[in-house]
């Protein structure tokens, strides 16, 4: 898949989850795009075979700390849909606990003093952690956005984070973004 495609199947996705409700189209545009990024990662990105959870294998579990907006959002966004196959259900906190299994931790502004806490639990785990605040992908977050001067979004992948946590991201998701390294 070229990096044009990718593209147009954001754009699409993106269209499609604009218009799907009177109540998702009140969403921010930002977490809409956020919540489409989220889904290309999934796509991009392969789980090693032992990370099925033993207790809902059939579920896609999605963790939003700290943004229960955020959390609102996705639910509406994924509420028919599949990630990886699976159902997704998407959970909110304002803090974690390794006993709430997730395939994915999605760090928000507000939840960014529990990335330590994230990080230190969920070591070399396969679960994907998401942050949306600057530097937190040199602090560990496998995957981060940040806005470019130009105020357009972005995203940026720890490798050494991520490799250490048994995914694997493909080519097209790593050409794609900004490779940073730990600090």
């Amino acid at each position: 898949m070229s990096l044009v495609n990718f593209y147009r199947i954001l754009y699409c996705f993106l269209l499609v989850a604009l218009f799907q409700s009177n109540k998702l189209f009140a969403q921010s545009q930002e977490q809409l795009v956020k919540a489409a990024f989220i889904e290309k990662f999934t796509q991009h990105i392969k789980w090693p075979d032992n990370a099925i959870s033993q207790a809902q294998p059939e579920l896609f579990t999605i963790l939003v700390v700290g943004n229960e907006e955020f959390c609102q959002t996705l639910n509406k966004v994924y509420a028919n849909r599949k990630l990886q196959d699976k159902e997704v259900i998407v959970k909110c906190y304002n803090n974690f606990n390794i006993k709430n299994h997730a395939d994915i931790i999605y760090i928000s502004g507000e939840g960014v003093s529990e990335l330590e806490n994230v990080l230190h639990q969920c070591h070399e785990t396969p679960c994907l952690i998401i942050s949306e605040s600057k530097g937190l992908a040199q602090k560990g977050a496998h995957i981060n956005f940040y806005f470019t001067n130009e105020e357009t979004l972005h995203f940026e992948i720890n490798k050494k984070s991520i490799d250490a946590s048994g995914l694997k991201p493909d080519f097209l998701l790593l050409d794609f973004a900004k490779i940073v390294d730990n600090q």
